[in-house]
């Protein structure tokens, strides 16, 4: 089967719940209580569009497969709730008004226009990959009053051949 969420919630009070069969979906509000996860692809290529919001003291993860925003999509997350380890951001905007955690596996764009307008924090080793896989451009937009935070030894690096990789930082 396909998942499709359309403005609706998620709860996940223990354990994991995995999204892992694609889809479109429009907007969400995802609430992970304490060691529970909601993994957003389970390694497939959903279409988000709207806004994702969330809450608790679990996690939202995006660590494999691909999100496409389709072609607009807006993060809206507290604390360390969306942990971004290792998937794609593919194609469309996508743009932070919370706080979105890089840890684990590279986070990557391609491309991609990613909009910060809060906090996006690098906690570990890896980082932000600008991958131009095919000529893709990519831009990561670092608004005026944004913050781009290197918690740990990470970096924000290009990745593949040939398209334009901007990082923009007026935060």
């Amino acid at each position: 089967g396909t998942f499709n969420n359309q403005a609706g919630t998620i709860q996940v009070d223990s354990g994991t719940i995995s999204l892992s069969d694609g889809g479109t979906s429009s907007s969400g509000t995802f609430i992970a209580a304490l060691g529970a996860t909601l993994d957003l692809t389970g390694g497939s290529s959903p279409r988000w569009s709207g806004q994702m919001t969330g809450s608790g003291l679990g996690r939202v993860l995006f660590g494999s497969g691909y999100i496409y925003p389709n072609p607009a999509l807006t993060l809206g997350f507290t604390n360390d709730l969306f942990q971004w380890s290792g998937g794609f951001f593919e194609g469309g905007t996508v743009t932070n008004t919370g706080v979105v955690t890089i840890n684990g596996y590279p986070a990557s764009m391609n491309g991609n226009t990613f909009i910060n307008q809060d906090l996006v924090q690098v906690t570990d080793t890896n980082g932000l990959a600008l991958n131009s896989g095919g000529d893709n451009n990519n831009l990561f937009d670092n608004l005026a009053g944004a913050i781009f935070r290197f918690n740990g030894d990470g970096s924000v690096f290009g990745a593949s051949c040939c398209g334009a990789q901007v990082f923009d930082n007026e935060g």
